[in-house]
């Protein structure tokens, strides 16, 4: 279904796809509505593609935290598919705060699987405090895919971000390879 609604919106400009985008951010979503919640990520993926200021202003206009949460990852996550810097630039947009930091956290994980040390760059560049549970996710995913480098690169971390992310990468290590 994702792949025909992606088709359909390459067919819509970029007026039509905002009015949709704006309208469902209007509408709040349950925790349970994975329906909306699917549309309001495909919707907003392609604003962000056409023009990403009024995606993430569409985002940030959403009623409740957890959509606003929800939304803001989606642009910033399409934001980085093209451009590191452009997500960077747009995480600042978002208040100091909870939100901002789950969608740091967000990115910085999803980056991890393919990039770990660039995701913990971003993390020191974005000046992530070493209790953020930013670098846990970071750490974890990064762990999923290749433990060894993470924990090569968790060894050089201060001490409380080593001490809170070497449980799990040692948990995603022993899952992957139990030997080692």
């Amino acid at each position: 279904g994702s792949a025909k609604i992606l088709s359909l919106l390459d067919t819509m400009d970029k007026e039509a796809i905002a009015k949709m985008a704006g309208d469902l951010a209007a509408t709040p979503l349950s925790w349970s509505d994975t329906q909306g919640s699917a549309m309001q990520e495909l919707l907003l993926g392609k604003l962000t593609e056409l023009d990403p200021d009024r995606a993430l202003a569409v985002a940030l206009k959403l009623p409740d935290m957890w959509g606003r949460m929800q939304a803001g990852g989606v642009v910033i996550q399409q934001l980085a598919r093209t451009s590191q810097a452009s997500a960077e630039a747009a995480l600042e947009k978002f208040p100091q705060g909870y939100l901002r930091k789950n969608i740091i956290a967000g990115l910085a994980a999803s980056m991890a699987q393919t990039d770990g040390a660039g995701a913990v760059a971003m993390l020191q560049r974005l000046k992530s405090p070493p209790g953020d549970w930013a670098w846990g996710q970071t750490f974890q995913a990064w762990a999923g895919r290749d433990p060894s480098a993470a924990a090569a690169e968790l060894l050089k971390m201060p001490r409380p971000i080593a001490q809170r992310s070497s449980g799990d990468i040692a948990s995603a290590w022993a899952k992957r390879d139990p030997a080692g």
